[in-house]
């Protein structure tokens, strides 16, 4: 880590200086050089020459500090999705919000990053992270992960048993983003958190469709069914 800072602090360091330079011998060279003259008795190259490395040389460093920088922000991105994966929603936080607030962002997954963000706080408790969520959704309606932000908010409810959000996000959610085995959960979750609020009629909706579509909640849809219908 403290040799990636002190890489990074020497190319911009390199890049400042060479940027430094480079005025300088443009005020130098390019007043000095020699009037055009006819063509075969010789043309002013050795100044345009000096002035074309110097060129060269910043556009390098600049290539080397865009490296790093792409670098870091994959590094950032992969450490953050992999710590989600092991439930350490605080360092995974931590390294999207650091991801975030790259300039220039030189990333596409600006949009999954946020989203991800959000769900780390979702999972902390932090008190806005329902509304960082429905912010990300407002702000993004057409992107992937806003299409099932509202299915991950309604299970986020479900298992914390406050069956009247689940069933409020449920509602909201785009079924068709989410796989038929996704499916076929968040519908049984949707009726049992209906069901939990005797909104029967609802619920028992949601339950006949499992009944249908069977799989690992048709005996579950139709136990509850069962009941909903008497």
């Amino acid at each position: 880590m403290d040799l990636f800072f002190k890489l990074k602090g020497a190319i911009k360091s390199i890049t400042t200086s060479f940027s430094s330079k480079l005025k300088t011998l443009s005020a130098i060279i390019i007043p000095s050089l020699p009037s055009p003259t006819p063509r075969g008795e010789g043309c002013p190259k050795d100044g345009v020459r000096v002035l074309w490395f110097a060129l060269l040389l910043v556009s390098f460093s600049s290539f080397a500090q865009d490296a790093l920088l792409q670098q870091k922000a994959a590094r950032l991105y992969s450490t953050g999705f992999e710590l989600m994966g092991q439930n350490q929603y605080a360092a995974a936080r931590e390294n999207f919000s650091q991801y975030l607030s790259l300039d220039p962002l030189p990333s596409i997954k600006k949009q999954d990053a946020e989203y991800y963000r959000a769900i780390c706080s979702l999972n902390l408790y932090h008190v806005d992270a329902e509304k960082q969520l429905q912010d990300f959704i407002d702000n993004n309606p057409s992107g992937a992960k806003a299409s099932v932000a509202y299915a991950d908010l309604a299970t986020f409810f479900y298992n914390e048993k406050n069956y009247k959000k689940a069933a409020t996000y449920f509602n909201k959610a785009n079924f068709d983003a989410l796989s038929s085995t996704e499916q076929n959960t968040a519908r049984f979750r949707w009726g049992y958190s209906l069901f939990s609020q005797k909104i029967l009629k609802d619920a028992l909706d949601q339950f006949n469709y499992i009944k249908a579509q069977g799989g690992q909640y048709g005996p579950a849809a139709s136990y509850y069914a069962g009941f909903a219908e008497y």
